[in-house]
């Protein structure tokens, strides 16, 4: 049995986009917080309002409709794979019939 490289490519592009989302703003604070330590000479209310965009992006995308959404996609990605794998079941089964 094999999983068409479709299926393989758009979960793993899904399942990508979602891990980005979640992760992103905590990374990107971060290295914010680091650069403005590196760089005394800039001043600080510079990183400052990028940290707080990035904030407003980490409490956005943390609501319940984005959640819901992401909870979703990784759903119906699930059940497309899981549907897959049974049509494969199916047609292998059909052409072993066939071939005896």
């Amino acid at each position: 049995m094999r999983i068409p490289k479709f299926t393989v490519v758009v979960f793993g592009i899904l399942v990508g986009l979602t891990i980005l989302f979640i992760f992103l703003p905590d990374y990107q604070i971060k290295s914010i917080e680091i650069n403005a330590a590196d760089n005394p000479e800039i001043p600080y209310y510079k990183f400052d309002e990028a940290i707080q965009l990035w904030k407003i992006w980490k409490v956005t995308i943390f609501q319940p409709a984005s959640l819901i959404l992401i909870i979703v996609t990784i759903i119906v990605a699930a059940i497309m794979i899981a549907q897959l794998i049974a049509m494969n079941y199916k047609l292998a089964a059909k052409d072993e019939i066939q071939t005896l």
